[in-house]
């Protein structure tokens, strides 16, 4: 762990080396091995949200040309009960188009995109510094 904890910090290599000869810290090597080993999946959930988020977003273009057919079949209905059926259709596919998208991502609500920018410069001075660029798209 102190390797770990080293190496979060922001300890080279060398230092890391120094303390696993004095026998204080494992060795670069395993700190790097087990920075791997805790690293791995921990996008899981979010690699698996995006691909609810796609076949979500699929799902509800698929409805949504299901109702312009539907919208389109009323309009040009011959008959009364033709026109009855359709519409009736035409409801249930809105009511579960609703359904789908209150019930696919609730509370949550993209309205736009932050990004962010960090410009190093190869020297710093004191009046030289890491500097951000944000800026908000909609």
């Amino acid at each position: 762990m102190t390797g770990l904890q080293l190496k979060r910090g922001g300890a080279d290599k060398t230092a890391i080396q120094r303390l696993s000869a004095r026998k204080l810290s494992v060795s670069y090597g395993t700190v790097k091995k087990k920075q791997v080993e805790y690293g791995a999946n921990y996008d899981q959930k979010v690699k698996e949200w995006g691909i609810e988020v796609v076949h979500g977003n699929n799902l509800q273009k698929q409805m949504e040309f299901h109702i312009r057919d539907l919208e389109q079949q009323v309009n040009s209905a011959s008959s009364s009960m033709a026109h009855e059926i359709t519409t009736k259709a035409l409801e249930h596919a809105k009511r579960s188009l609703d359904i789908h998208n209150g019930c696919c991502h609730p509370n949550i609500r993209i309205v736009g995109d932050n990004v962010d920018h960090k410009v190093k410069p190869r020297h710093m001075t004191t009046q030289l510094q890491i500097s951000t660029i944000s800026s908000y798209l909609q």
